[in-house]
């Protein structure tokens, strides 16, 4: 998962300077939807870590690996043109 929001970093500025044709877009398209639908991580979802009086209450969303998840789906709904998966990313 880590690797996925860099790796269409690089094919965005990749492109700039020569696009994919559009056979080999699909498909590595397809490919890459399949990983980054792979890593959707249930806690982006609603609800909060249960924590003592007193200390900090983050929502689930928070954690290291749903930021990730929806870091990548951002990442990929810019790439793919496919503003659901950018929403993803903003919500």
């Amino acid at each position: 998962m880590c690797l996925l929001s860099p790796m269409l970093s690089a094919l965005g500025v990749a492109e700039q300077f020569e696009p994919l044709n559009l056979s080999k877009r699909d498909i590595l398209n397809r490919r890459i939807k399949r990983k980054v639908d792979q890593y959707v991580h249930g806690m982006r979802g609603d609800g909060y870590y249960m924590v003592a009086k007193d200390e900090a209450h983050a929502r689930w969303a928070a954690h290291n690996h749903a930021t990730q998840s929806s870091i990548v789906s951002m990442s990929y709904g810019a790439w793919a043109n496919n503003p659901n998966f950018f929403q993803t990313g903003i919500d």
